[in-house]
């Protein structure tokens, strides 16, 4: 009996004892995994390279966002109150689509405009005077006045071109705003409804809406600004979150960044710029003592009395891993024809943290030495990232920190 079952399990009796043997359907388990593995790794070669082909065709990633913006900052305000009234009109009387998101796919009725943006309120009555403990909720809808509008919202296209490795923001819809008040609560500003670019053409003076649309980019552009030095129209800065958006390439690129100004690698370093205006720069030296913080410890001089402490001041030089963000200078080109805007990097510097929460550029590298630094791919996954970091700017702002910048544009955090 135990020979037999010796035998189903795989076991062999020796002298030394029971000694087993491999399973056959173990070995046929491990050669099929192997044949899968083959496979899978065919297929994502594959797929590589028909993506590959895909982005020298030009294939573009497309993203959509809806902005906030006051069309008041950039037009004559009168112009504004009258397009925003009509654009209401025009949506009650059903001749224009009045869409409820930015996809342009669902829209609401001549009766559902109607409704929209009108004041909610729930009161208490008394419907019987006989019984006055007797109360009985109501609720009073006040209807929406078109002179009530107090901003607007766009919806622009985020393109990424593979092709070319860069990306530009079209135009695409615009809404009037209103703030949603509901049983007396103020719940923000929201978009009414969205109007495409196709039936604002049909109904607005082309050259209107051509002023439209460029100030409405011109408003994102400032929308997207972080105060800087510099006042110059047509920049805009930002941060990319290194970490989140270009992944273990971040620590490829910081110190290549990093020693390009300080050693220069295998040239001359690239000037290392105190602000982003790009005109007094640091030498190497004074770059490299850049981004470090102090800090005050408490040690024990005297190992024989190891409870009598003193304060001491160490400092922390600046470390690669701890500059998170990146801070971008960009340089805007608006074309009215193709009612789109084109970015070109002006400027980039890595970041450095200042406890508690205030965070400083280090030093700020020249968009054409930033584009010499970096090879083709890298170049491409940035400006990736870069399109990534606009496009869900309102989806995912988790930017909380304080931006160190004093009056005369040197970088404080006081």
């Amino acid at each position: 009996m135990k020979s037999n079952i010796n035998k189903v399990f795989g076991e062999q009796q020796t002298e030394q004892g029971i000694s087993r043997k491999p399973f056959k359907s173990r070995q046929v388990n491990n050669c099929a995994m192997k044949k899968v593995c083959l496979l899978f790794g065919l297929f994502l070669l594959i797929f590589m390279i028909s993506c590959k082909k895909e982005a020298k065709k030009g294939e573009e990633v497309v993203l959509t966002n809806v902005v906030r913006i006051d069309l008041n900052e950039v037009m004559e305000q009168k112009k504004v109150s009258e397009f925003n009234q009509k654009l209401y009109q025009l949506a009650l009387d059903g001749k224009i689509t009045a869409y409820k998101d930015d996809s342009l796919l669902s829209f609401y009725t001549k009766e559902e405009v109607s409704l929209r943006g009108g004041t909610t309120e729930i009161i208490e009555y008394v419907p019987d005077p006989a019984e006055p403990d007797f109360w009985v909720d109501s609720t009073i809808v006040s209807p929406f006045n078109p002179k009530d509008i107090a901003c607007n919202y766009v919806a622009l296209e985020y393109i990424f071109d593979h092709a070319k490795g860069n990306f530009k923001v079209r135009f695409k819809s615009v809404s009037p705003g209103f703030k949603f008040i509901f049983s007396g609560i103020d719940l923000g500003m929201q978009p009414l409804f969205l109007v495409s670019l196709e039936d604002l053409q049909k109904n607005f003076d082309k050259d209107f809406v051509a002023d439209m649309v460029e100030a409405s980019l011109k408003a994102m552009v400032k929308t997207y600004s972080y105060v800087l030095p510099h006042k110059e129209e047509g920049i805009s800065s930002t941060f990319i979150n290194m970490s989140e958006n270009c992944g273990m390439l971040t620590w490829l690129l910081n110190p290549k960044l990093y020693e390009s100004a300080i050693t220069g690698l295998d040239a001359a370093p690239v000037p290392g710029y105190k602000t982003d205006a790009l005109k007094d720069t640091y030498t190497p030296e004074e770059a490299l003592s850049l981004g470090g913080v102090e800090e005050i410890i408490e040690y024990a001089p005297d190992p024989a009395f190891p409870d009598d402490l003193m304060d001491t001041t160490i400092w922390n030089p600046f470390r690669f891993i701890d500059s998170k963000y990146h801070m971008v200078c960009l340089k805007w080109t608006i074309d009215k024809n193709k009612m789109e805007a084109i970015p070109a990097i002006q400027a980039v510097s890595l970041t450095y943290l200042v406890p508690p929460g205030c965070i400083l550029p280090l030093f700020w590298i020249k968009g054409s030495d930033f584009e010499k630094i970096l090879n083709e791919t890298e170049l491409r996954c940035y400006n990736y990232a870069l399109f990534y970091s606009f496009a869900t700017f309102y989806l995912d702002n988790k930017f909380t920190y304080k931006i160190g910048y004093s009056d005369k544009g040197v970088p404080s955090c006081k």
